[in-house]
């Protein structure tokens, strides 16, 4: 896993084999609750994708304010 902010690579998890995890679930997804505490602060400009988006598409995307 990847994570980026504003089109730059700011973290990189360890490699994992998805195969060993499952995440089926039949709760709706909701943004901001945890196990312990819900988030406080602001969020813009938040999307979800269907897939994963390539490195060039995340730059792309993270250039838009620039």
């Amino acid at each position: 896993l990847t994570l980026y902010i504003d089109g730059e690579v700011v973290g990189v998890s360890s490699t994992f084999d998805p195969s060993q995890y499952d995440l089926s679930n039949e709760q709706p997804l909701k943004i901001g609750f945890g196990q312990h505490d819900y988030f406080h602060g602001s969020l813009a400009d938040l999307r979800l994708y269907r897939g994963a988006l390539t490195k060039d598409e995340i730059r792309q995307l993270g250039n838009w304010k620039k």
